[in-house]
Formats: C-alpha cells, structure tokens, sequence
C-alpha cells in the first residue's frame, strides 16, 4: 500500500513539474526579465453618442434663424471634494472645464465660444495687447460643475472558491519532497458595482449677472462595473431624457462625465436658443420650457407678424411658392393645406397648436439651410428692420409718402424715418392719419386706428 503512494506521489510531482515548466515557456519568463506582449491600436477619433447631435445642433441654430449666441465658460470643477479626498482620489476628474470649451467649440453655427482664462489675459495685458476693440463681449455666462458623486449604491456578486492540497507519508515519515506534495487552488469571483455621478449648469446674463429664468441643466447618470469582464456600463438620465448605453462606448468614470458635459450642453443652447433641441436625441421628449417659450412669443405677436412668421416656416419646409407677404394668401393657404390636410383657410386664422407643430418639425438638412440663407438673402436680415402695420378698418391702404417702394407687411426697411399715411380709399366714412416711423434693425409693429370723420356721424 504504501509502495503505491509512493508511486502516485511521485507521479504527482512529475505532473507538477511538467505543469511549471509549460508555464514558464508559455511566459517567457527568465530571472532577468519579464516579457510579455502588448496589445496595441493605432490612435483613434473619440465618437460618442451625442458628437452627429452637436454638430446637428450647430446646424439647427443656422436653419432657425437664432442669432449669433457668444458663451463665455467659466472654470468647471468637482463641487463634491470627491476628486481632491485622499482616500479616493482619481474616481472623478477634478477640473471637467476642458471637456465644456472642447463640447461648445464643436457646436459650430452661432454658438462663439469664449474661454475664462484669467492667467492668459493677464499676460496678454502686461505685454501691452490689452485692448479690446475687436474682442467679443459675452453675451452669457455659463457655470456649474459636478454636484453629486456617490460610490457603491449597488454591490452584488458571486464568489467561487476551491483548494486541494495532499500530503505523503511512508511509513509513518514525510517524503523529501517536502510537507505539501501536491496542491490546487481556485477562486472566482464575479462582482457588478453602480455609482451615481450628477452635473449641474446654469446660464447668467453677462450684461446683469443675473441667471436666466429655467435655462438650465441638471443630469445624472449611473455607471456599473462588472469586474469579471472589466466593462463599464452606464444609464443616463435628465428631466426629458433617458439613454442606456453600450459597455463599449464608455471608458470610465471620466467618459460617463464626457457625456453628461455633451449632453448639458445641447439642452444649454437649445433651451436659450428656443430650438427643438430634443430631435436630435434618441428617446428624448419635447421640452416645455422651450416650448412655452415659443407659445408666448407666437402669442405676443400680433395677426399680421403671425402669418409672416408661418410663411417664413413654410419656405423653410421646402414650399418654395410661400412670399413673406404677411398675408393670408391663396399660396399660404395652399402651402398649409399641403402640410397638414386637416386645416382649412375658411377659418382666417391660425391656431396655437399648428404653429407649435410646424415649428418643431422643420427639416434639419442641408437643403434647409440653403432656404434660410435664400430667406436671408433676400430681406436682408442682419441689415435691415421689418415693418409691419395692423390697421383698423382691416381694409385701409397703407403708403409711403417720402419713399418710392409700395408698402407690403414685413417689408424690410433701412434703419431711417419714414413718413406713413394710413387712409380708407373711396370712403369718407374715416380720417386718413400720417405718422413717423424710425426704424433700425429690429422689426416694428404697428396698430392705427383710423378715427371716424364727424360728417358721417349721424344723431338720434
């Protein structure tokens, strides 16, 4: 019996040795230095799921017609002290500003980005460049940071362990080989772990220093690790958005909070802006603080600026027929007849909900943006005011008395003055009424109301 220990102890141990020999060739490795193979990848364009929406974005500021927005970041950094801890240094980035200036710069259209740096403009004015005659001014200033980071909300796992170890005796006497003739271990181990990150942004007015009312945003997004496969996963949340994502999109903590910066950014500049930002994110709803801006401009228009606006929309969907005549006419009722079959010109006016859908639905293409640089081109915008002239009776005639050009609504004017008569032809029944209009780059509208002429009223 004990001749046949001996004998599979033996064979262990040459079984051993062969096992550690294989390893060691396999390893390459020699008391000298250790060799081993790295993987390497040449480098690479960092993409992530929201780059195609800020270029987008960008493009939407063109095609709506927003005007030029200059942004001056100031310094991003973790609020939560998290990122200076001594016990867990290095889990958030400390200073996310470069990521911000990166993100708005890329955005592109109107947006003119205009990074704080105080060190540089201290330099800049002791060498004597200190003045600013071609410096843009901001026109907003954007600041937050990281406000929330909480480690470990979420801890589970399976552990899997084994051991075998084996000892020899002859004869009541350990083998040379030593005390533990043969041994094995195993341990497994599968662990998922969730973190939670926020961000939080706000815009303030350069001019007063005062925030803007509801332009803002606060997002969090939650990263899982899952140890065995060494991967990181994340969901990404918002008042009006929720993403989840691939594992092979993200590369940690730092590019969970790459995310968040991309995504704050475009509701940032759409909600300021007034756009429909939410088209260019998957999953995402309207926004109703853009929304019901949208609806109180459409409701502070008066009817005349309204049809102006729609036809201006219209062009932009493509119907090239539409004139920006302020006017219900037979090519506007034809354009929107085309657009939504449901709606009918009998009514004479058009609907809140209508003009919300039209709004949010025009093309975000390339052709778009040709339209809107046809529309710009021909009213001259960036030049020129438009005037717009409401009257009572709805039928009086509206003329120029010191320029030769025939009057029609949204007509764009040179910043001047203008003398106006407002008169009912071929009808006595109302005073005919001159007036002065100055003019600049900003659109006018104006309501008259033509008195009565006292020879036509008639008493009991």
């Amino acid at each position: 019996m004990n001749k046949l220990k001996l004998r599979l102890s033996i064979l262990c141990h040459i079984f051993l040795f062969f096992i550690i020999l294989f390893t060691l060739s396999c390893s390459k490795i020699n008391p000298h230095a250790v060799d081993v193979d790295m993987k390497t990848s040449p480098p690479s364009e960092r993409y992530t799921v929201f780059s195609q929406a800020l270029l987008d974005l960008g493009l939407m500021t063109e095609i709506y017609g927003a005007p030029q927005v200059k942004i001056l970041s100031k310094d991003i950094v973790d609020k939560t002290g998290i990122s200076v801890s001594q016990i867990s240094t290095g889990e958030i980035p400390r200073d996310i500003s470069q990521m911000v200036i990166s993100t708005l710069n890329g955005i592109g259209g109107k947006v003119v980005l205009i990074p704080h740096d105080a060190v540089f403009m201290s330099d800049y004015r002791a060498l004597g460049y200190s003045r600013f005659e071609q410096k843009f001014v901001p026109d907003i200033v954007l600041i937050g940071g990281i406000s929330e980071f909480d480690r470990g909300l979420l801890t589970r796992g399976t552990n899997t362990n084994f051991s075998l170890d084996t000892k020899d005796f002859a004869d009541g006497k350990e083998m040379w080989f030593g005390p533990q003739t043969f041994g094995f271990d195993y341990w497994g181990s599968t662990k998922e772990s969730f973190a939670r990150i926020g961000l939080d942004f706000i815009l303030m007015d350069f001019a007063t220093l005062s925030g803007i009312q509801k332009v803002q945003a606060s997002n969090t997004i939650e990263v899982s690790k899952a140890t065995a496969d060494k991967e990181m996963a994340f969901t990404l949340f918002g008042p009006t958005f929720g993403l989840k994502g691939t594992v092979k999109k993200i590369q940690g903590r730092h590019g969970a909070i790459r995310l968040m910066v991309e995504l704050s950014m475009i509701q940032m500049i759409g909600k300021y802006l007034k756009l429909p930002y939410w088209r260019l994110l998957p999953n995402a709803k309207p926004d109703p603080v853009v929304m019901e801006a949208v609806e109180k401009e459409y409701i502070m228009m008066g009817d005349i600026q309204r049809i102006a606006k729609i036809q201006e929309l219209l062009l932009m969907h493509g119907y090239n027929y539409v004139q920006l005549t302020g006017r219900l006419d037979e090519q506007t009722c034809k354009a929107l007849s085309a657009f939504d079959p449901a709606y009918s010109c009998n009514s004479q006016s058009i609907k809140k909900d209508f003009y919300l859908k039209l709004y949010e639905s025009v093309p975000i293409t390339r052709e778009a943006l040709k339209r809107r640089f046809l529309i710009g081109r021909n009213t001259s915008q960036t030049q020129q005011g438009h005037l717009y002239v409401e009257t009572e009776p709805a039928n009086a005639t509206v003329r120029f008395l010191n320029v030769k050009s025939e009057f029609y609504q949204g007509m764009p004017l040179d910043p001047g003055r203008y003398l106006l008569e407002v008169s009912l032809d071929y009808d006595d029944s109302y005073q005919s009424q001159k007036m002065w209009v100055t003019m600049d780059r900003d659109d006018r509208t104006l309501k008259i109301v033509l008195p009565p002429n006292a020879s036509s009223f008639q008493g009991p």
